[in-house]
């Protein structure tokens, strides 16, 4: 039975996958840019989860990550966030296109961002203390766990980013 469970779950990640491909191109095709960025950015930041996880990196071992990958991964990730700040200030876009920018997806997007900065910066110095939501702030020493804090961001994403498409109708 198990065999079976990971056979439909992996082929169903991949018709997923295709999915997510196909409605992106769709986006670009139509002109729908702040759509397509806003749901490449959620794409983006579940790719970079997707590599840690397949690389079977956790908080306990992501020094193991490979920075070069990362720094590809993160690349995209920034491009996208930064075309989609700049696209949602157009204010003619926005009404062309119907869509309505919540600030907890816009907070989200800088959040996510935030947080894979803080990777970027701990794979490449290979210091594990990086935190920038830290800085300045009373801690009491706890463990930082940057992959944790990504993951939960990304979820947090995903849920303002499905407030604001349903917003859009």
């Amino acid at each position: 039975m198990s065999d079976l469970a990971d056979k439909f779950f992996t082929d169903f990640a991949v018709i997923t996958e295709q999915r997510k491909k196909e409605d992106l191109k769709e986006l670009k095709k139509s002109d729908q840019l702040v759509r397509y960025h806003a749901m490449s950015i959620v794409n983006r930041a579940q790719d970079i989860q997707k590599a840690f996880n397949n690389a079977g990196v956790t908080d306990d071992n992501v020094l193991d990550f490979d920075v070069n990958q990362y720094a590809e991964l993160y690349k995209l990730l920034t491009e996208d966030i930064d075309k989609f700040m700049e696209l949602s200030k157009d204010q003619e876009r926005l009404k062309k296109e119907r869509v309505k920018i919540v600030p907890v997806f816009t907070d989200s997007i800088q959040r996510v961002k935030t947080s894979a900065t803080d990777l970027m910066e701990i794979l490449r110095t290979k210091d594990t203390t990086i935190s920038s939501d830290m800085k300045g702030k009373v801690t009491t020493g706890g463990r930082n766990v940057p992959l944790k804090n990504f993951d939960k961001r990304v979820s947090a994403l995903v849920n303002s980013y499905n407030t604001m498409i349903g917003l859009s109708r």
